[in-house]
């Protein structure tokens, strides 16, 4: 069940009184976190890697309640919404917040307190995502929708952390709903993209192919994880240009748009 949460209108003469209880709210259920994470017997806690099993129920309730009424003064208090989704008990109301919290956070600014969170925002955004992915994905039945949302997610997550886990969960999901797909044949099994992305022995153009073939989040996992592959594709992809605006007719004509060859090579080769 989901918690309701009224959000009040402020008018501008009681803005800054508002903004102020909402960020006395907002640190309250911040320092009471700090203190469970500062526990000797506490479980380490970083947004990447998940909720916060361990606290206990007193400490948890306080944070809840400081967090739901920061939120009915400032409906789109991003950081609230990403630690609620973090206390137990995983739930619907938990990837509503992470939703919540991925609506919102790109228009706030992150906590300066470095104790809880990190300098890198996409940390965050890639946590939330995959945990969406996660719900969605063990859906029984996994209905159309709930396929498309996972897909969704997991795309966004690896685009944001391009590794190695997610790039897992993600074929591991492509085999079991779309198994006869290219970009399925290509990504699954532990060694798959190392077989096709490797430069020893392969065909620099088929390479290319292959990499056009893949979402932008396996994409970007290609291009962080063989660092060489990656550069030998762009130093193709400059050679092939040179050679069509030397050698092949029309793109040799000295009128014929540069534009048009290069948009031509974008399609080609997506890199």
């Amino acid at each position: 069940m989901s918690r309701k949460r009224s959000v009040n209108i402020t008018t501008d003469a009681k803005s800054n009184k508002k903004v102020k209880n909402d960020f006395l709210y907002f640190s309250k259920a911040c320092n009471i976190l700090k203190t469970y994470l500062r526990g000797e017997d506490a479980k380490k806690w970083h947004p990447e890697f998940g909720e916060l099993w361990e606290i206990d129920t007193d400490q948890k309730k306080e944070i809840r309640e400081n967090l739901n009424l920061c939120i009915r003064i400032n409906s789109t208090n991003a950081f609230s919404y990403f630690i609620l989704a973090q206390l137990p008990p995983e739930n619907e109301q938990s990837i509503n917040d992470y939703l919540q919290f991925l609506s919102f956070v790109d228009q706030s600014t992150i906590p300066v307190d470095k104790f809880l969170w990190p300098k890198d925002i996409n940390i965050m955004k890639s946590s939330a995502h995959f945990s969406v992915a996660l719900h969605f994905r063990a859906k029984e039945p996994m209905t159309p929708n709930d396929r498309k949302q996972a897909r969704k997610h997991f795309e966004a997550c690896l685009c944001l952390r391009p590794d190695a886990t997610r790039r897992d969960f993600y074929a591991k999901f492509l085999k079991q709903t779309d198994p006869g797909s290219e970009v399925t044949k290509i990504v699954s099994g532990q060694k798959s993209l190392k077989k096709y992305f490797t430069l020893s022995g392969s065909n620099m153009r088929d390479i290319c192919h292959r990499f056009g073939l893949l979402t932008p989040g396996f994409q970007n996992y290609v291009k962080k994880t063989y660092v060489d592959t990656n550069f030998a594709m762009q130093e193709f992809v400059v050679n092939e240009k040179q050679w069509l605006i030397t050698f092949v007719h029309p793109f040799c004509e000295e009128e014929f748009p540069i534009s048009v060859t290069e948009a031509i090579l974008d399609f080609t080769y997506p890199l």
